[in-house]
């Protein structure tokens, strides 16, 4: 085979390779842009339904006592922030799980691999993905983006968090403090389950 040949054959497989991955890019967002609502619409209806004697539930009553020096809207915002951060990683979890089977299914023509039992730092490191797609850049342009599209600023989910702060301090007021509002640790390590 002359040089020339080879220099053709050469620029002809980089071409198809650039194209196959800017499909794939197009393919990701596309599926990003179709699928992210029912991520927030999840994450919406999770944030409704938090309860605070569920989550006092799965509080060690131990270090709730030793936390109990801040105040009651400060012990309410832990809570809800704790609440919010484990919702998030349940729901991040699931879609970045979900982007990697749908990456697979189209560069594997549909076979799937399953990401169960892989742990998600894997799924979130670029040589993760730059071994799987055999493109070094695409963490950063495909898979990047969909991770900041969870958790851009959502209008909803800010209200939500508000109205669960009120209420959380209403009802740690009401129902675990004393008659001058300071915590009645009886009262709330009762209302905890843990061993």
């Amino acid at each position: 085979m002359r040089s020339s040949e080879l220099e053709l054959k050469t620029t002809t497989h980089i071409y198809q390779f650039e194209n196959m991955n800017q499909q794939l890019l197009n393919d990701i967002s596309k599926y990003v842009e179709q699928h992210i609502e029912e991520f927030h619409t999840a994450r919406i209806a999770k944030l409704k339904n938090m309860n605070l004697k569920e989550i006092l539930k799965r509080k060690n009553p131990y270090i709730i006592k030793a936390m109990c020096t801040m105040t009651v809207s400060e012990f309410a915002e832990f809570l809800v922030d704790d609440a919010l951060y484990k919702i998030n990683n349940d729901l991040f979890n699931d879609w970045i799980k979900d982007i990697t089977l749908f990456v697979s299914q189209t560069i594997d023509n549909n076979h799937c691999e399953d990401p169960q039992g892989t742990t998600l730092r894997e799924f979130c490191l670029p040589e993760y993905w730059a071994k799987k797609v055999g493109y070094g850049n695409f963490f950063t342009e495909a898979i990047e983006p969909a991770i900041e599209s969870c958790f851009k600023e959502d209008n909803e989910c800010y209200i939500q968090k508000v109205r669960h702060l009120n209420r959380f301090t209403k009802e740690i007021l009401d129902e675990f403090c004393d008659s001058e509002c300071a915590f009645d640790w009886d009262k709330l390590k009762k209302s905890m389950i843990w061993e």
